[in-house]
């Protein structure tokens, strides 16, 4: 039975109707569905704190005047600096849809939606509660929504509700949905007329933003790439770009090895260019990080004659410990963190079989490192997107090693994202590392108008990344901005041939496109802001780590 009380008697930690989780079964949304459902979900941040508080274990039950009930409930909440990000259960008579929204003073948005085993996040969050005046419309991918009322007097089961704000949501087929949210109440109704679900009861408690304590904390290293990239000799045009890294207040580089290149024949080894990176890096005063290129994005980065031999097998593994010998032998005590992979959730979200045996590589990689170079941290680099699209293969690795590594761009596949969205992306990447150091090997932003970027908003993604830095003290270890110079455009067409994308004009022009200098050595607004920024960190007390009650 649904209880029945006045909105008085909705008090703090009542546990009243609990809604029941459907079985595995019944979570698995269909994509048409899910597009829907991230339009009828949300609620309105006014403050959007006082109109939907998102707050775990916060939930609401509508009843319509046939009896058929609806219910929302918050089943987690994580904080995302002065954001949250909730995860909410929706059911209806219709289905059942679990889904991801944020709240911030822009309103709630909905970022994705839960499946069984992960989450999808949009490319871009779909403001569709979005904070304004009324009669406003916000556009979205997939319609708009328009703020129709922001004093309606709205009639429950519960008992009558005055200020309550209306969303009109449209759809491009033609659909409208309405939703009504009650400041101090959240989810009073929902559509309208005879079809209407009206408030029944809830259980609400109010979020809270006060800040327990500020905790100073180190900031991150941090460095750019010093393209021109490796090659076996260095040469003095790479000695240069990276003093004016230096010179810029650069305390951090990333070096890769790829062990197909590194090991062109069995048991022979090229790592000259390492070790004199390694060299030139400590002569300069920089913490290295060493990515070693196994799974590596869409491919096996591997000897040629291994390419089909799984990663658990004996060959593979004795082969493994006798190239990481060799590369241990070339590491001074500047290399502090290590990788055993690049991006490798793209790699294995196509290959999942090959999870499990990618775990004992991993494990047999490190067991090597601890005996040659016991104080080296060791973890593996993930690709911000990947995890954004689903985050399946991540949480299948995030237990391996030490620290947590991503990659994070502006390139969405079709579009530059909002340079807004840094705020909410960097401390969810840290929240999603679990306490472990978390490093960004790459960080880069094109300044291209083919997918929508600019100059202006590279400068402004920079700027971002180092606000959010600042809040996050110790929690970010390291942080190589991507790249010094745009890169020649055969070059990028080389990198983008790699991964399948030479047609792709867009995605070349992002790859040729984000550097602090263009293709003629004259230096973008970005680069004031790399050298402000890493003044900044550099500055006593300059990072804090807040922590919420």
């Amino acid at each position: 039975m649904y209880r029945r009380a006045g909105t008085d008697r909705i008090k703090k930690g009542d546990s009243g109707v609990r809604v029941q989780p459907c079985s595995p079964n019944e979570v698995i949304l269909k994509r048409t569905i899910s597009a829907v459902a991230g339009l009828l979900l949300l609620g309105s941040a006014g403050n959007a704190s006082e109109f939907l508080p998102l707050v775990t274990g916060n939930y609401w039950i509508l009843i319509s005047p046939s009896g058929a009930p609806m219910s929302l409930s918050v089943t987690s909440v994580e904080r995302l600096g002065q954001a949250r990000r909730a995860r909410l259960i929706w059911q209806t008579p219709w289905g059942y849809f679990p889904m991801i929204v944020r709240s911030s003073p822009a309103g709630i948005h909905h970022e994705g939606v839960l499946y069984e085993e992960s989450a999808t996040h949009f490319p871009s969050p779909i403001p569709m509660f979005p904070e304004g005046a009324r009669g406003a419309t916000f556009s979205t991918p997939d319609g708009s929504s328009t703020i129709e009322d922001d004093n309606a007097l709205v009639n429950t089961w519960e008992g009558a509700y005055s200020g309550v704000r209306k969303y009109s949501l449209r759809y491009s087929e033609g659909t409208s949905l309405q939703w009504y949210l009650a400041k101090g109440t959240g989810f009073v109704q929902f559509g309208e007329g005879e079809s209407r679900f009206s408030l029944a009861g809830a259980s609400v408690r109010p979020e809270s933003d006060a800040v327990e304590s500020a905790e100073m904390g180190a900031c991150a290293a941090v460095g750019i790439d010093p393209n021109p990239q490796l090659t076996t000799e260095l040469g003095d045009a790479y000695a240069a770009a990276l003093k004016t890294a230096v010179d810029a207040g650069s305390r951090y580089i990333d070096i890769s090895v790829y062990w197909r290149v590194a090991e062109p024949s069995p048991g022979r080894f090229d790592l000259n260019a390492l070790e004199a990176a390694v060299t030139l890096a400590r002569a300069n005063g920089l913490a290295v990080s060493l990515t070693i290129k196994t799974a590596n994005t869409t491919g096996r980065d591997i000897p040629p004659d291994l390419a089909n031999t799984p990663w658990n097998s004996q060959v593979m593994l004795d082969r493994w410990a006798a190239f990481l010998v060799e590369v241990t032998a070339r590491l001074g005590d500047n290399v502090k963190w290590v990788n055993l992979g690049n991006e490798v959730d793209f790699y294995f979200f196509e290959r999942p079989g090959e999870v499990d045996q990618f775990k004992v590589f991993f494990l047999h990689g490190v067991s090597v490192l601890r005996a040659l170079k016991p104080g080296v941290s060791v973890g593996l680099v993930f690709a911000h997107d990947s995890v954004r699209y689903t985050d399946r293969t991540f949480h299948q690795l995030k237990g391996l090693g030490d620290h947590i590594a991503f990659t994070y761009y502006n390139l969405d596949g079709r579009r530059a994202r909002d340079t807004g969205e840094v705020a909410f992306d960097i401390p969810a990447m840290v929240n999603l590392a679990g306490g472990k150091p978390v490093i960004f090997t790459e960080i880069g932003y094109s300044s291209t108008p083919m997918i929508g970027g600019s100059a202006d908003s590279q400068r402004q993604f920079f700027d971002r990344v180092f606000d959010a830095l600042a809040l996050l003290g110790n929690r970010v270890a390291a942080v190589r901005f991507f790249q010094l110079s745009d890169l020649p455009l055969d070059a990028a067409e080389f990198l983008a041939g790699t991964l399948g994308q030479l047609a792709n004009a867009p995605f070349v022009a992002h790859l040729g496109s984000l550097g602090v200098f263009d293709r003629g050595g004259r230096p973008k607004p970005a680069w004031e802001s790399y050298k402000a920024g890493v003044q900044r960190l550099a500055a006593p007390g300059a990072c804090t780590v807040p922590r919420f009650q």
